[in-house]
């Protein structure tokens, strides 16, 4: 796992990995449609599906706070791991790997706090899901010689592409 050496950036720059391509594109892609349907689902769904309660009409219910801070946890995540992504930040894996790591804890918090009751039940579906699908391009950056070599110019010191 440790098994990476750095090379030049001009020799990054030749490597057949390197760029946004392959799984990597897919994960930009992916990032994209969270914040934009999270934008959406903020802006125009949740307002009509959680309306505020109580007397002065502002302190929304237990759910609805949830929901709210579970939104802007993925716009803040998405939105961030996506402009590192685009613009090839040398520490993209670093900040990526750490926001979705956190996103995976709060999602399995607030999949505990929410009941499985049949109100609740997408809420837990959408928390169970962000669990599998952030774990798994958690190992993905953690493991891609194209992650490496496009943010980081390293390779792998058994690499196909070593020649290059």
């Amino acid at each position: 796992m440790g098994d990476w050496r750095v090379i030049s950036q001009e020799k990054a720059k030749r490597q057949q990995l390197y760029g946004i391509g392959g799984w990597l594109l897919v994960l930009a892609v992916y990032l994209g449609l969270v914040f934009v349907t999270t934008v959406l689902y903020k802006f125009f769904l949740f307002p009509d599906l959680y309306p505020a309660t109580g007397p002065a009409g502002s302190i929304l219910s237990p759910d609805g706070q949830a929901i709210r801070l579970t939104l802007f946890i993925d716009l803040l995540t998405s939105g961030v791991v996506l402009f590192t992504l685009l613009t090839k930040y040398n520490q993209f894996r670093l900040i990526a790997s750490w926001l979705f790591l956190l996103k995976i804890l709060l999602s399995m918090l607030n999949a505990f706090y929410i009941s499985l009751s049949q109100e609740n039940l997408l809420i837990f579906i959408y928390n169970g899901q962000q669990i599998i699908v952030l774990t798994a391009w958690l190992f993905y950056l953690n493991q891609s010689e194209r992650v490496r070599v496009t943010y980081e110019a390293k390779i792998s010191r058994h690499s196909f592409y070593d020649n290059q």
